[in-house]
């Protein structure tokens, strides 16, 4: 395999990685597999599968339970309903028709995927809210 399909396969098997960088705001024409990440990321289904995620979590987090068996780590109830406005909005960000910058796509998708993201480990009260409210800025700055 070479060139573009090989760059695409490497971008999804990196993609924990890549978007990373992308979250820390690395150009993704810094590096040949960024760039298809980038595509990747700021495609509407992924973009809406990004916004689901989101909004299972703050179900969840007003059910009080979790609705399947995961292996997943829980988020902390208390955070995700202080941060539930701006989730939320982030959420419908994600879903709506208007271009995003790829950083807060990345930042929203990689909290989700990061055990060690604030939405899993916030480090202190009210870390998650930032986090989330710096992803929804991140969306704006082109």
């Amino acid at each position: 395999m070479h060139g573009l399909a090989s760059r695409t396969l490497g971008a999804r098997w990196h993609g924990f990685a890549l978007d990373a960088r992308l979250a820390e705001g690395e150009r993704p024409e810094a590096d040949p597999r960024l760039a298809p990440r980038a595509r990747w990321l700021l495609d509407d289904h992924r973009r809406r599968a990004t916004a689901t995620g989101w909004r299972r979590i703050v179900a969840e987090a007003r059910d009080g339970h979790r609705s399947y068996w995961t292996s997943a780590v829980p988020a902390p109830r208390s955070e995700v309903l202080i941060a539930e406005m701006a989730i939320l909005t982030l959420a419908a960000r994600l879903e709506g028709d208007f271009p995003v910058a790829v950083r807060g796509v990345a930042l929203a998708r990689h909290m989700l995927e990061d055990g060690c993201s604030a939405l899993y480990a916030p480090r202190e009260p009210g870390a998650l809210r930032e986090a989330v409210h710096a992803a929804l800025d991140a969306q704006e700055a082109q």
